[in-house]
Order: C-alpha cells, then structure tokens, then sequence
C-alpha cells in the first residue's frame, strides 16, 4: 500500500471519530473541565487535518495535474495553506501548554475546576489571537517561502515548517484520581510529539505524523474509564433498540403472512 493510502485508511477514519467525540464529549457525563479543553483542542487539530490536504493533493499522483492547474491559476491557495500551517502549529503548541497549565492549576486550586469551566472559551480565543499575531509578522517580513512547483524538474517544492516550541508537560493528580492524571499527561507528550515531528526532513512522514493529532479519541477509549462506561451504556442502548425493531419486523412479517 502507498502512502496515499496509508494517509486514507489512517487518517479519514480517525477524523470522522474526533468529529464524533467533539459532540460526545457535550454530554452530561463529562462535566470535569478537562473535557471542555479537550473539544477546543479537537477543534484545533480538525482544522489544521482540513488544511493539510492542500500539501496532500500535490503528493498524490492522480491530483498533481489538479494542483498545477490550481498553481497556475490561483497561488493564492498556497499563500493561504502556508499562512494556515504556521498558525496552526503555533495553536496547536499554544494548545498543550493550556491543557498543561489546566492540569496544574486545578491539582493546586479548587477554584482552578470553576474558572476552567467557564472562562476555557475566553483562554482559547485568547489562543487564537496569540496564534495570529504570531503568525503575522512572517508574512509582512517575508520569513517564510510557499510551496511551489518547478517545471523543470517536474514536481512540488515542499518547505517544511518551523520546529515546534519546546515545553515541558506538567504532571499532576487530577480532581478524579491519578490514573486520569496519568493519561491526560500522556496525550500532552503526544501532541508535543506531533507537533515536533513537523520538522522532520521528510515530507511523508511529517504528513503521517500529523495524524497522531488525532488519536486522541482512541487515548480516550483505552485510558478514560468515564468514557468506557459512557460508549458502554451507549453501545448497550442502541443494541437494545436493534433488538426491539427487530423484534417489532418479525411480528410485523409475521402478521403479513
């Protein structure tokens, strides 16, 4: 199997989960802040997988002549996807260091649950500002080049982004119990991982990477024991009323014949 495939069989179904458990993480069940950070940073790394398939098209065979076409006759879309991978890395670094500053606030504080459960709007948005004055300052120096294709040697120029910045992730016991501690600390190191393997000198495999800021939903499936039994009780709930509408066709076919 190529690459594309890999980035398909990957990357398109683990995308569709995240967008499942950014609306199952609304539910009642999860009231603990936490997870009002995490939707924001599954919003953060949906975003910035949306983005990436503008580099994807021109690594992919089929789609190159596409994105010659769309080189020749709307740059722009390049100059946009390279202003959108620069902020995007500075969200999602800017993304850890809340979800860090989340776990440590709220081992120390017991006011740290309540201002996260009300004011995580007002912190990410502040992120987005942050990310964007960021981000700005390359384009009106002109720090950085977009990607574009040499027709002399007959393919895209790729220029790889920034190294992410350096953290370190905060490590401590949550309001529930250690072991939650312990995971959420985990997918920090995770997103960090991903965003510092950006700077990797292959193209491919910064791309394959990159879905890792996806695997949250499954850091949750494995770890998140208010997770399990929710998916569990849901999963229960909707056997249950295949079970009935079964039933209910049978007697239906029944009454037919």
């Amino acid at each position: 199997m190529n690459i594309a495939g890999i980035w398909v069989c990957y990357g398109v179904p683990s995308f569709c989960l995240v967008i499942f458990f950014l609306f199952f993480l609304g539910k009642p069940e999860f009231k603990y802040s936490f997870y009002r950070v995490l939707q924001c940073d599954m919003t953060i790394n949906i975003l910035c997988y949306l983005n990436t398939w503008i580099s994807r098209l021109y690594h992919i065979e089929t789609t190159i002549p596409f994105m010659i076409w769309v080189h020749d006759n709307a740059y722009f879309v390049f100059r946009v996807y390279r202003f959108l991978v620069n902020y995007y890395h500075s969200a999602q670094s800017l993304s850890v260091i809340i979800m860090a500053a989340h776990r440590f606030w709220s081992s120390k504080s017991t006011s740290g649950n309540r201002f996260w459960s009300v004011y995580y709007g007002h912190v990410y948005f502040g992120l987005a500002v942050t990310s964007l004055l960021l981000t700005l300052p390359n384009v009106f120096l002109g720090l950085y080049a977009v990607d574009y294709y040499d027709r002399e040697a007959g393919h895209f120029h790729t220029v790889l982004a920034p190294k992410a910045i350096s953290l370190s992730n905060f490590k401590s016991p949550s309001e529930n119990n250690d072991e939650e501690s312990d995971n959420y600390s985990f997918y920090e190191l995770i997103s960090f991982f991903c965003g510092f393997t950006l700077a990797d000198n292959y193209q491919h495999f910064c791309h394959t990477f990159w879905r890792l800021s996806l695997s949250l939903p499954y850091i949750l499936m494995a770890f998140d024991k208010n997770v399990q039994t929710t998916m569990s009780k849901m999963m229960d709930s909707w056997g249950y009323r295949v079970q009935v509408s079964g039933i209910f066709t049978m007697q239906r076919r029944s009454n037919i014949s």
